[in-house]
């Protein structure tokens, strides 16, 4: 009997582990597939320099550029070595003019001469910080669309030269503001000094020369010490970035930091990526640029904490809201449904009336002109007005999630509570600090846990109604992550941003969740 029963339970245990097996088998691979797979590249990818697109290729690498000889005695440069015919690092550099620097519905094109403020983003070696003297050139290709007679839309190149007055340094794959003056018009037409709106204006992303132009040393050439942007005697080869090409015998591409001819290191000042070299293992090199030399992400982590400034307004509009349709009374559920709606309402949809009404003669302006404001605040062309315009609108289309969970939670409080308060002759607001916040105490928890949750991963609404600007005013940290992923290619620090985030928001959760705790026991 002892027998049989030990096999009966034998196999049933073997039948619960199959079951179980089958049962949970799903759930863990999902869990690797969408959890903890993308975790674990994520923190790999924060050790790594990588483009996102690129893999190992052995006809591929970084090409060096020699433009000066900064030694003090002659350097010989070996017959094959590729180099740079025609670079000068003041003149044209390669550098990216941040996505959106035309904030306000209309813009105002400068005049020739003009002071104006010219967000760039720099792009070049890894690990270098880049001094530009006052007078050093950049070039800004703006593209002016119009309508003609016909109704049909017309788009109108023009390059300026832009100057900067003073000057400034900034590291590769960071941005800085530039104070400079429009000097020329290279090419194009342009009107200077008309207002034109801006959606009709854009300024291009990127400038820099669709083409490479490499210089190929035939024969064995010595720079003279202190010899800066030299000129040599090359064969000059036209060679697209990123793609292959069956280079003339004897060419030699030197890869940075690896197998430099004697001497050659002291003429290399600036590398240009030539290649794809896949996934370079870079140990921690991401997050000390991230913690030394990154100063545009602690701005833009400073702007994050000033858009969470909508969590704190939110709940009091949210909880007044609440208070105000927790009422049985005919119709009330079509207000509270009036007031759900721009929640569920599509973010784009969304900012596009907001930029309306933000603009500068819409809606909200037209309004205090009305009531004696002479000149109203640009809100989207402002800085500190772009960041209280996205605060307002955030507030508005989410406080009806907000209150909806104020109400359910208002709605679970017990009647004789009150009863009894009415009892001891109460008033409203004695009702309301002594019965309604303290058992609400759960329910804040939960909204700080998911506004603050939330606030770190702004993106949405600052890239529909202001694409970050002006000048970066509104930019956040997920959104500066973005950039060096999607638009600067750097996909290693972005994940190394990204890791970063992770780590604040897992300390900022810990800390409330504890505090929560706290106060939700003592309001019990």
């Amino acid at each position: 009997m002892d027998a049989l029963s030990r096999k009966i339970k034998r196999q049933k245990a073997i039948k619960e582990f199959f079951t179980a097996l089958a049962f949970l088998s799903p759930n863990f691979f999902g869990f690797l597939l969408i959890t903890a797979f993308p975790v674990v590249a994520v923190f790999f990818l924060a050790l790594t320099k990588w483009d996102g697109i690129s893999y190992p290729s052995k006809s591929r690498g970084d090409v060096v550029f020699v433009v000066s000889s900064p030694a003090s005695s002659d350097i010989q440069i070996p017959k094959g070595a590729v180099i740079e015919s025609d670079f000068s690092i003041t003149k044209r550099f390669f550098a990216r003019v941040d996505e959106k620097i035309l904030q306000s519905p209309t813009f105002r094109l400068p005049k020739i001469g003009d002071e104006v403020v010219l967000p760039v983003s720099i792009r070049g070696k890894e690990d270098y910080t880049y001094i530009f003297p006052a007078g050093s050139e950049f070039e800004v290709e703006v593209v002016i669309r119009t309508t003609n007679q016909n109704g049909e839309i017309e788009s109108s190149s023009v390059l300026l030269s832009f100057v900067n007055t003073s000057d400034f340094e900034v590291s590769v794959g960071g941005s800085v503001e530039i104070s400079g003056k429009i000097e020329k018009v290279i090419s194009g037409n342009y009107i200077e000094g008309i207002e034109v709106p801006a959606s009709s204006i854009g300024v291009k992303t990127e400038y820099s020369k669709s083409e490479v132009f490499l210089g190929i040393v035939e024969n064995s050439v010595v720079i003279p010490a202190g010899a800066t942007n030299a000129m040599y005697p090359v064969k000059v080869s036209s060679l697209k970035v990123g793609e292959e090409y069956n280079l003339p015998e004897g060419t030699i591409l030197i890869p940075k930091n690896e197998d430099f001819p004697k001497g050659v290191k002291g003429v290399v000042d600036m590398a240009f990526i030539g290649g794809k070299t896949g996934i370079k293992f870079i140990g921690l090199d991401n997050f000390k640029r991230l913690f030394t030399r990154d100063k545009d992400f602690w701005r833009y982590f400073v702007n994050t904490l000033i858009f969470m400034l909508q969590i704190p307004l939110g709940m009091a509009f949210a909880i007044i809201l609440a208070l105000a349709l927790n009422q049985k009374l005919k119709g009330i559920t079509l207000f509270r449904t009036l007031y759900f709606l721009p929640y569920i309402s599509n973010l784009v949809a969304v900012a596009m009336l907001w930029r309306w009404i933000y603009n500068d003669q819409g809606l909200l302006n037209e309004f205090l002109k009305l009531i004696g404001v002479i000149n109203p605040p640009s809100w989207l062309g402002d800085g500190n007005w772009a960041k209280v315009a996205i605060i307002v609108m955030d507030v508005w289309k989410n406080v009806g999630y907000t209150m909806l969970v104020y109400l359910a939670s208002l709605q679970q409080i017990p009647s004789f509570l009150y009863e009894a308060a009415d009892i001891d002759g109460a008033n409203e607001i004695q009702k309301f600090a002594y019965i309604t916040w303290p058992m609400l105490a759960p329910t804040n928890f939960f909204i700080v846990i998911i506004g603050v949750i939330n606030g770190f991963q702004a993106f949405g609404s600052q890239y529909v109604l202001t694409g970050g600007g002006p000048a970066g005013a509104t930019k956040t940290i997920v959104y500066y992550i973005y950039n060096n992923a999607f638009q600067w290619f750097q996909m290693g620090y972005a994940a190394a941003l990204s890791v970063f985030l992770f780590i604040v928001m897992m300390i900022f959760t810990i800390i409330q969740w504890r505090m929560g705790r706290e106060s939700t026991t003592s309001s019990w």
